[in-house]
């Protein structure tokens, strides 16, 4: 698929390799989300106590973080292009990139929330107090709205995964108005960018982990005070799931994005392949070499200095993902494993998979209960029930994709884009009536001002109004809807369009290369118009 739909495509020899856009696919990306969220489902259902090499899957929480940096910056390769000016433009991005998660957010949200009234039920709500249905309802309400990760102390009721939608949520809702003001300092000084992110992503949690004093309160898991030199489960909380906490990731994202897109012979050097590989190798070593700090509450909670790994991978993990992109990374040992077909196919159910395999995990995880009921009390699934779990999810995740995801996302795109377009013939039309000029006798060129404005580089075109309406593509190429009507008021001294006129898609004369001198140029009966073109979706 391609990366202008929101989502890195698997290469294969029937794919071109540019993406409609024209800039290259890159099928690694995908195989990096495939083991990202294979880490993190692991992570959550891995059977208790594991072996001293699997401790890393306890810490999830730096996948969490890849995918943060990978959707800015898939989102600012694939839509930097694009200008947000008008609601209707930004809308459409909307469209675009919550239509790719919406269906599998609610549905599994709902069956999410049917096994939690379940478990009620049964007398096992999960709440603070026993019994607490008015925070049981708020919690299903604030998910419901996608807004649990603003209560980011317990954002996982009903559904755990889902706070990250929340999370990233936030960020696409950005994304329009970060490009507008982040746009000029993005293409002069990227690199300057890429440190404020980063500065902004690790301050807060070093400014916390380095305080040389005990704490004491506020937040609910402090138990009496702690220790210097420690971070508590309600400081990991904050800082993890609070949306605004994470905007340095996706910030850093698009600044690599952007990076590819300036180009220079630095992105062919030829040492970008060995790069990638050592960025992997030290996430790795990092990860599994550190202890894990048992001065703390347990495992899922993370105490002491287990929440620096939600940003202390971010430097490696960010210069993977630019230099693995990089034409002078395909020499990549570990850029090779994930541009495989099968990695890169997994990677695009990955969003299915992360919101899926919670549900799943509980029917699996209820059904080792009942073979083995001394099992009820042990977090995770043992190994005849895990690899089966893994298998489903995919599967499950496939079939959703295939048969109600992606006939959602197209519908919704659809639908959006004639809405759009609607509006945006609508304001074209009411654009003519109040601000347009016409000269001549009835016979002449409309002129819009604020075209050369806003752009001298535009390829002038013009359109024409037509009592016929030439049937219109969907290829996003024409600004007009079919049969729109065309609007222009009878003002004092000017000529009016025909009564009922519509507006035809613009025929593709160049009024630069032969510019209307005078009203006799204009064939009689059609009205000339100057607009700009618009970019293909």
């Amino acid at each position: 698929r391609p990366v202008a739909s929101g989502r890195v495509g698997m290469s294969s020899p029937d794919q071109p390799a540019t993406t409609s856009s024209g800039r290259p696919r890159l099928p690694q990306l995908a195989g990096l989300r495939t083991c990202a969220s294979l880490w993190i489902v692991l992570g959550h259902f891995m059977g208790m106590p594991r072996v001293p090499g699997a401790a890393i899957m306890n810490r999830g929480n730096v996948p969490v973080e890849c995918f943060i940096l990978l959707s800015g910056f898939v989102t600012h390769y694939a839509y930097s292009g694009r200008r947000y000016d008008t609601n209707t433009q930004v809308i459409r991005f909307y469209a675009r990139r919550f239509g790719a998660v919406l269906l599998s957010y609610y549905t599994s949200w709902a069956v999410m929330l049917a096994f939690s009234i379940a478990a009620c039920k049964e007398g096992s709500c999960i709440s603070p107090k026993e019994g607490d249905h008015g925070w049981v309802i708020s919690r299903a309400v604030m998910s419901l709205l996608m807004v649990q990760s603003f209560e980011p102390q317990l954002p996982i009721y009903p559904h755990g995964p889902a706070w990250t939608i929340s999370t990233m949520g936030l960020l696409w809702l950005l994304y329009p108005r970060l490009q507008g003001w982040l746009g000029p300092s993005l293409e002069r000084r990227p690199l300057a960018v890429a440190a404020g992110a980063w500065f902004v992503t690790q301050a807060p949690v070093m400014a916390l982990l380095l305080r040389p004093w005990p704490q004491e309160g506020p937040g609910p898991d402090y138990r009496d005070s702690k220790p210097a030199w420690f971070m508590s489960e309600w400081e990991n909380r904050l800082l993890y799931h609070f949306p605004v906490f994470r905007l340095g990731d996706f910030i850093l994202g698009m600044t690599l994005a952007q990076l590819l897109h300036r180009g220079g012979e630095l992105l062919t050097w030829r040492g970008w392949g060995p790069v990638a590989d050592l960025s992997v190798a030290a996430v790795w070593v990092i990860t599994t070499t550190v202890p894990e700090d048992t001065r703390g509450l347990p495992f899922p909670a993370r105490e002491g200095y287990e929440p620096v790994f939600n940003v202390a991978m971010q430097p490696f993990i960010a210069m993977f993902i630019f230099a693995s992109s990089c034409p002078g990374g395909e020499t990549s040992l570990f850029s090779a494993f994930l541009r495989h077909p099968v990695m890169s196919g997994l990677g695009e159910y990955t969003f299915q998979v992360y919101l899926w395999h919670w549900p799943i995990g509980m029917i699996f995880k209820g059904a080792e209960n009942s073979a083995f009921p001394e099992r009820a009390s042990v977090l995770g699934l043992s190994g005849p029930f895990l690899v089966p779990f893994l298998l489903v999810s995919w599967v499950v995740a496939a079939l959703i994709s295939a048969w109600a995801e992606e006939p959602f996302r197209k519908w919704l795109r659809r639908r959006v884009d004639d809405w759009a377009m609607a509006k945006e013939a609508e304001e074209t039309a009411r654009q003519i009536q109040q601000g347009f000029m016409l000269y001549g006798r009835g016979d002449g060129v409309l002129l819009m001002p604020t075209i050369s404005e806003r752009s001298e580089s535009l390829e002038h075109r013009t359109a024409t109004y037509s009592p016929a309406m030439t049937p219109r593509s969907r290829t996003g190429t024409e600004p007009y809807e079919e049969g729109s009507p065309a609007v222009a008021g009878d003002q004092p001294g000017r000529a009016s369009p025909p009564q009922g006129a519509r507006l035809q898609p613009p025929q593709h004369r160049d009024l630069a290369a032969s510019p209307v001198t005078s009203p006799d140029r204009v064939t009689a009966g059609s009205y000339s118009m100057l607009v700009p073109p618009t970019v293909p979706e």
